[in-house]
């Protein structure tokens, strides 16, 4: 079991100061300007407990974060000011907020809603490996309702975790560590430390950020068909099936039981039949201790109704010219993109859930960026990270337009110390016997091909009931087939093989 991450003193008290002196600056000249809050919450559960501060009280803060932090709690802040006093058991709402500071985004990879903008932040925390809290520091503090709107927009606008732009929402406290609760224990999360990783000293104006991530309208429904009423006949297993499995977070299995009901055709009588006769299931939170069902069925299909219409908005939408980013900055956007993913697929490898659907993530780059030699060296140092804890990773599968490539991005690999090789298909050259094909046997291969027969047990090997063995004359020479005795940390293969079913390769720890 590895040790629990420690507290870093200095860290934490860096960004106390860091946060009271944005907060001094926007509320610079206001006659009660508010008390900041310090949040510690338990991994085991058990409610928020909340201490308030007047700006400009690092000291006290800092050590109780501090303290707190190295009793076992997450340590949290927010990005407003709230009413003086208090009694420390509840954070207060949106009306007891004096003023807001900052927004923030919580670019939560691991989850698949890192989200993206181009909007610089004021400074940015990592909560874990690949996962990020990007503050927007605001030059004059807002009220509630003028924050409100614009942290709504920031959130449909980056399209990150759904906490982003709530100005009630405690963040993490740099330099403490991030102790995971048994939901995210249950996904391979493991307590790791959270530091400061970008402090840029950029400060936004409220109309900025209305101009950077502008409002979104409601998808209007005037117009549109109005909904099927009673019953259809039609059924899904696959809502029956959501309904009737059992267990924890019962609130997210009734809304994608909504979701799936919707994209199956059911209608709202339809779905309300099914979820009555699962009782146990997800439904139940509902029917006890009063029956609430219809309403919240409704509720929630109104949701997922505007969404679709506002995917089938965007979707029909013209995109954004793209905005050019001097060199260093891309590198950097590409370099967080690149390690965001590989925090994700470890993270879907530690869960071991083999109902998840794998991560799956993109980078929108031009040339010339160096993204190549950017990936060879994060992945190297992922696959170098899990060789010294003696657990080697999976080969990675690397793919690539052209062999030819391929070898250039092996040599980058070995230049970091990893163990690279090009995988060729059977009729691809082979580089060490100039003219000839990897196999020797095109002609039977192309038979196998055109008859739809595996060609491994057609044409190159197979051991029959009987105990014989057939093998190509050509096997123990085979180029093709000695190239899979080699076990490298990387498999780099052309694009063609991903469209092709083959196992020749085993599993692979990630596909790039």
């Amino acid at each position: 079991m590895e040790p629990a991450p420690q507290v870093d003193p200095a860290a934490v008290r860096a960004f106390v100061e860091m946060i009271h002196g944005v907060a001094g600056a926007a509320f610079q000249g206001a006659d009660r300007p508010g008390m900041l809050q310090l949040v510690r919450i338990h991994p085991a559960g058990g409610a928020a407990l909340s201490l308030r501060y007047p700006i400009g009280d690092v000291d006290n803060m800092a050590a109780q974060a501090v303290r707190d932090a190295e009793a076992g709690f997450n340590i949290y802040i927010e990005p407003r000011t709230v009413t003086e006093g208090g009694d420390g058991r509840g954070r207060g709402k949106a009306a007891d907020t004096r003023g807001v500071f900052a927004f923030v985004i919580d670019a939560d990879a691991d989850k698949g809603r890192e989200g993206y903008t181009t909007a610089q932040p004021s400074f940015v925390v990592e909560t874990s490996p690949g996962n990020a809290h990007q503050w927007l520091a605001l030059s004059r503090a807002l009220t509630a309702e003028q924050a409100q709107p614009i942290g709504a927009a920031i959130r449909s606008s980056v399209g990150a975790d759904s906490d982003t732009g709530v100005i009630t929402q405690p963040y993490r406290v740099a330099g403490t560590p991030n102790y995971p609760g048994k939901k995210k224990l249950a996904r391979g999360r493991i307590a790791t430390p959270t530091r400061l990783l970008e402090h840029t000293g950029r400060v936004w104006t409220a109309d900025e950020l209305r101009a950077a991530f502008p409002a979104v309208e409601k998808p209007s429904t005037h117009g549109a068909e109005p909904r099927q009423a009673g019953t259809s006949g039609l059924t899904s297993s696959r809502v029956v099936q959501i309904l009737a499995e059992e267990g924890d977070d019962r609130s997210a299995r009734f809304h994608a039981a909504v979701q799936a009901a919707l994209t199956d055709g059911l209608t709202v009588d339809d779905l309300e039949e099914v979820m009555r006769q699962h009782p146990t299931g997800c439904a139940g939170k509902y029917l006890s201790p009063y029956d609430r069902l219809r309403r919240e069925i409704e509720r929630s299909w109104d949701k997922a109704e505007a969404r679709a219409a506002e995917i089938l908005r965007v979707a029909g939408a013209t995109p954004p010219e793209p905005a050019g980013e001097p060199v260093a900055l891309a590198r950097q956007a590409v370099e967080a993109g690149i390690q965001r993913f590989v925090a994700a697929a470890d993270a879907y490898r530690l869960a071991g859930d083999d109902e998840a659907e794998p991560p799956v993530h993109a980078v929108a780059v031009s040339t010339g960026v160096g993204k190549t030699r950017i990936t060879a060296r994060t992945l190297a140092d992922y696959i170098l990270s899990r060789r010294a804890d003696r657990k080697p990773a999976r080969p990675i599968l690397y793919v690539v337009p052209r062999h030819r490539l391929g070898d250039e991005i092996a040599t980058q690999f070995e230049g970091y110390g990893i163990t690279a090789r090009v995988f060729r298909g059977r009729q691809a050259d082979d580089p060490s016997r100039p003219g000839q094909r990897m196999c020797d046997d095109i002609e039977a291969v192309e038979i196998a091909l055109n008859l739809g027969e595996p060609i491994q047990t057609s044409c190159c090997k197979k051991k029959l009931e009987d105990g014989t063995i057939y093998m190509c004359p050509h096997f123990a020479t085979c180029s093709y087939q000695g190239q899979k005795a080699t076990k490298p940390e990387v498999w780099i293969v052309a694009h063609q093989m991903l469209f092709q079913g083959q196992t020749a390769l085993g599993k692979v720890e990630m596909v790039v």
